[in-house]
């Protein structure tokens, strides 16, 4: 060795690692290089490709699959099914579901006793019912055509001295029977204690031996025809008809 040369220094480990690096093979051994970038440009090119293809396979056979003949329709979001529809059927139903009939009206709009009267709500039972003073232009349509005799059985009586001017009535007990209704017939009687009138006809008579043609007012049934029984009162007085008028009020 020259002695002006000076010794060389074996060299360190990270130096060897820095030339490997920078392509020094060390040695000349060949380095491959792999071009990292490159590749995972590649694969997400190759996903993009794959994705597209993916949704075009699938638009297809949605498509080809709403025109087959036979296919169900399919429902929109915004669309709610039927209530009927959406039940499972019974296995053990052979007959269809009917649908139950809409109820009928509990009440009917009428006038009190004239076309003019306060408005109020009432069910069929009571504009239909004798004396009731409920109007309502359809009411022989409604209620069946023309009051029925009505038949009143009389508990008590005044005596009667035949006096023409004399004004009777009838106030019902709230009692009856399948044949009629319990009344006291009273003579000359505050209003007030009345439930029915008894209606003069245009002669001034009140009581008759048959059916009188009892004037009705239109529209309601607060007039309806009756048939007095007295044989509680005065067994074997014959029958009398009289007109009655029912008393609600003014």
């Amino acid at each position: 060795m020259d002695a002006t040369t000076p010794p060389e220094r074996p060299p360190r480990p990270d130096e060897d690692l820095i030339r490997f690096h920078n392509g020094d093979t060390l040695d000349n051994i060949p380095i491959v290089q792999v071009q990292a970038r490159r590749r995972w440009k590649d694969i997400a090119v190759a996903a993009a490709v794959l994705m597209v293809l993916g949704g075009c396979v699938t638009a297809i056979v949605t498509r080809s699959g709403s025109k087959m003949p036979g296919a169900a329709p399919t429902a929109s979001v915004s669309e709610k099914p039927s209530a009927v529809g959406s039940l499972p059927a019974s296995p053990s139903s052979t007959q269809p579901v009917q649908a139950a009939a809409p109820a009928s009206p509990s009440c009917i709009t009428v006038h009190f006793k004239a076309a003019t009267g306060p408005v109020s709500c009432q069910p069929v039972s009571a504009i239909c019912a004798d004396g009731a003073p409920y109007f309502i232009p359809q009411i022989d349509e409604l209620c069946g055509g023309f009051p029925t005799l009505q038949t009143v059985h009389l508990l008590s009586m005044p005596q009667v001295g035949g006096d023409p001017g004399a004004n009777y009535c009838i106030a019902f007990t709230g009692s009856g029977s399948d044949t009629g209704r319990d009344g006291v017939l009273l003579m000359n009687t505050p209003h007030y204690q009345c439930s029915a009138d008894i209606l003069p006809d245009s002669q001034g008579r009140k009581f008759f031996s048959s059916v009188p043609s009892c004037q009705l007012d239109p529209g309601t049934r607060m007039v309806y025809p009756a048939v007095l029984d007295f044989r509680t009162v005065a067994p074997g007085t014959a029958p009398e008809f009289v007109c009655l008028m029912g008393n609600d009020g003014a």
